[in-house]
């Protein structure tokens, strides 16, 4: 898909659904729907910042979303340097796992996964309320923590893999994901974050299977 106009219909009032559902993943598919188009016709004009070649690119895109989300996000740390600040980051992205999981355990730290909460706030969902356990908001760390169906996997992979112990899965504050990583071994921490990449993807499995059986 090379133009923003090809999801539309012929008239570039409206959006094409089956096109959207033969690009793009279930939740994605419900965000773009809501999205509100012009009723006629308009010229096209710059909505993005080039970047430093003068052409626009996902990874400028990227790189700017990437400042703005760091802007008054980093945690503090024991040392109060930036040292000590680029240790804590380098727990989510060093490690003998996939780039992919390293990309998840970001936006989990971030707390900007699509998760009930998230949509509610954003007005894609009509309450914040767990899909699966329907006990509690589901917000990142109970999608991946406190979710029977997270804490049952947990459970069940504690037979193979050498996890921490249940007390370093407390919700600390908003950066308990990164408080966890930087308290527990260099092998759990990959064993974390493969879990929680795990539990999410079973989540969004049931979730998406429930939307559209």
């Amino acid at each position: 898909m090379h133009w923003v106009s090809y999801p539309l219909v012929s008239d570039g009032t409206g959006w094409d659904r089956d096109c959207l559902i033969a690009y793009f993943n279930p939740a994605d598919v419900e965000a773009i729907l809501r999205i509100k188009l012009p009723s006629r016709r308009c010229d096209d004009f710059i909505a993005w910042h080039k970047g430093k070649n003068g052409i626009f690119s996902v990874r400028s895109a990227y790189n700017l979303a990437l400042q703005l989300c760091h802007v008054g996000t980093i945690a503090s740390t024991s040392t109060g340097s930036d040292e000590g600040e680029r240790k804590v980051w380098q727990n989510v992205w060093s490690g003998h796992i996939p780039p992919k999981v390293k990309i998840f355990s970001w936006k989990l730290s971030h707390d900007v996964l699509p998760t009930s909460k998230n949509k509610h706030r954003r007005r894609l969902e009509d309450d914040n309320i767990c899909n699966i356990c329907g006990n509690g908001i589901e917000d990142s760390f109970h999608a991946v923590v406190l979710c029977p169906r997270a804490r049952a996997l947990r459970q069940a992979m504690r037979e193979h893999w050498a996890l921490p112990d249940e007390k370093f899965f407390t919700y600390s504050g908003g950066d308990w994901l990164l408080l966890l990583l930087q308290n527990v071994s260099s092998e759990q921490r990959d064993l974390v974050r493969l879990l929680f990449w795990r539990a999410w993807s079973v989540r969004n499995n049931i979730v998406h299977r429930a939307q559209y059986p």
